[in-house]
């Protein structure tokens, strides 16, 4: 059974899929991906928080968001990790494409961290269950591994996992 009930695979050697199946309907689950009044209780793995949140939701607009760590567990209590989403295409409520960036907490750009080129497709299973895609493609494998390795793959499936429990 995969973790947290999602499945995730690599193709091509530089893309990451993702898949789970949410107990929601479509547009609910589309909701939670785009609005921060419900990204704010679930965004980020556990343990975290997001303590800040700016959106202007449509094509060309952007999502600057921060998260802070409270876990004392992994011995993170403090860290903090920055990102910027542009977003291309929306297509409310079945699909989202945008690239996602590390920032720093002015929002300036990390040029030496990786650039995620992402689309997820929300597909409704029926009226209250959603199939959700996530392709997430990177410049190289090289950088796709390295963010494996430093732990991404839990950090996103815990974050997904949050969404499950929120979104009941």
């Amino acid at each position: 059974m995969p973790k947290y009930g999602i499945t995730s695979r690599v193709e091509n050697e530089n893309e990451l899929i993702l898949e789970k199946t949410f107990q929601a309907p479509c547009e609910k689950v589309f909701q939670m991906f785009t609005e921060t009044k419900h990204l704010e209780h679930f965004w980020g793995p556990r343990r975290w928080q997001l303590v800040h949140s700016e959106m202007d939701f449509r094509p060309g607009g952007e999502w600057f968001y921060g998260m802070k760590s409270f876990d004392e567990i992994h011995q993170t209590i403090g860290m903090e990790s920055w990102g910027k989403m542009v977003y291309h295409e929306i297509e409310a409520p079945h699909r989202l494409v945008y690239t996602d960036y590390f920032t720093d907490n002015q929002e300036n750009i990390e040029p030496e961290m990786p650039v995620a080129e992402t689309t997820i497709e929300f597909l409704a299973l029926d009226a209250e269950r959603t199939f959700v895609v996530s392709r997430t493609r990177y410049a190289t494998a090289d950088q796709l591994q390295a963010l494996l390795e430093d732990g991404m793959m839990e950090g996103i499936a815990e974050t997904w996992a949050r969404l499950s429990e929120y979104i009941v």
